[in-house]
């Protein structure tokens, strides 16, 4: 899938470039992450989680359970409830994934459910249904850099729509008998980050730090992907560091308290 980024960087060489080919200034809203079983908020508040269908719950793994209870609890805090969404995972839901994959080894008939709830929009898609949520939705995979091009994508979009827009990344290990292929010794995760492009909103007003996220545009900068991304995000969200650099093939995503 075509980045949106990619459309916002061919709208700025049409213009005439902002210093260093930085757009306009995007701002953190909220953050939210559950890392293994640990979680938080930025800034800190109290969360309260409606009670998932239990038509939907049914057909959830512990993975999508964990993102649907965390996406209800961030809906009931924001004033703006239906908002552009864009989903990330390098992975996805990996125990449908090893369902299928063991059931097509053994020449079994796979299950309709896991079938249909292995792609990555899947557990967004119950979750638009079930809210009645009808902005659109933008579901992406980047290998090591899926937080990464899943942020760049949410910045682009952002901008593109000058609304709030919200980004959920998750993923789990994979199960241990894919050691030999790719060893993932990372925890179960799940981060939802709100965008918005004015930091004087009500959000703001009582907190004593913002965040200002930018994509700096660089061509000739070398890049070997790594993972981790997201865990160095909220690594530094939780910290006194004044920035912070993400970086991707083509430049990098500056994050600056202010």
């Amino acid at each position: 899938m075509r980045l949106k980024a990619q459309l916002v960087a061919r709208h700025q060489q049409d213009k005439v470039s902002p210093p260093n080919g930085q757009v306009n200034n995007t701002y953190l809203c909220r953050c939210f992450w559950q890392v293994g079983n640990v979680s938080g908020t930025w800034p800190e508040m109290e969360l309260t989680s409606g009670d998932i269908p239990a038509s939907m719950r049914r057909r959830l793994t512990s993975l999508g359970r964990r993102a649907i209870t965390m996406l209800y609890a961030v809906l009931a805090s924001l004033d703006n409830k239906d908002i552009a969404w864009v989903v990330s995972s390098r992975h996805g839901d990996t125990d449908r994934m090893a369902n299928l994959l063991t059931g097509l080894s053994q020449k079994e008939l796979l299950s309709p459910t896991d079938f249909s709830m292995s792609v990555h929009n899947a557990i967004m898609g119950m979750f638009s249904i079930a809210t009645g949520n009808t902005q659109m939705q933008t579901s992406l995979s980047g290998g090591a850099l899926s937080f990464e091009t899943g942020l760049l994508e949410a910045l682009a979009l952002q901008k593109d729509k000058n609304s709030t827009v919200g980004y959920i990344y998750y993923d789990a290990p994979l199960p241990s008998h894919y050691n030999s292929i790719y060893k993932n010794n990372e925890s179960e995760i799940c981060t939802i980050i709100i965008l918005k492009s004015d930091k004087g909103q009500a959000d703001f007003k009582e907190k004593s730090r913002a965040f200002k996220i930018n994509f700096i545009r660089d061509s000739a900068a070398f890049f070997e992907g790594q993972a981790g991304g997201a865990f160095s995000f909220l690594n530094f969200i939780q910290s006194n560091e004044n920035s912070f650099s993400l970086h991707v093939p083509g430049g990098a995503i500056h994050v600056e308290q202010i």
